[in-house]
């Protein structure tokens, strides 16, 4: 998600989430960014606040972090990145990659396109 948005929010991400879950029949899971290495979901203030104080590098590992904990991701997954978010992923793609990202839609980003 993007700056000022938290992967919780019931008018912004989670509309989002079901409907991406529903229109492909697949599981979805909208990563936080909690500040505790330890805490993988469970932080809406935290979670919206680092989008604008957490650095990239301590996102793109708490992004893995918490890809890497869910068994649902193990074989691979498709990741939609907003705004910010495709940073992140990107980021995720290029030092981590595992579980392997099979496919990434960038939407809103700063992808050039």
């Amino acid at each position: 998600h993007g700056m000022g948005d938290f992967a919780s929010n019931p008018l912004g991400m989670v509309p989002i989430r079901k409907m991406i879950a529903s229109d492909v029949n697949a599981y979805v899971h909208s990563v936080e960014l909690c500040s505790k290495p330890s805490e993988l979901s469970g932080c809406a203030v935290q979670d919206q606040s680092n989008g604008f104080l957490m650095t990239m590098d301590a996102q793109v590992d708490q992004f893995a972090r918490v890809v890497k904990a869910d068994p649902k991701l193990a074989q691979g997954f498709n990741a939609v990145g907003f705004s910010q978010g495709n940073t992140v992923i990107r980021g995720y793609i290029h030092r981590y990659n595992d579980p392997p990202v099979k496919s990434f839609v960038s939407m809103h980003g700063v992808m050039m396109g």
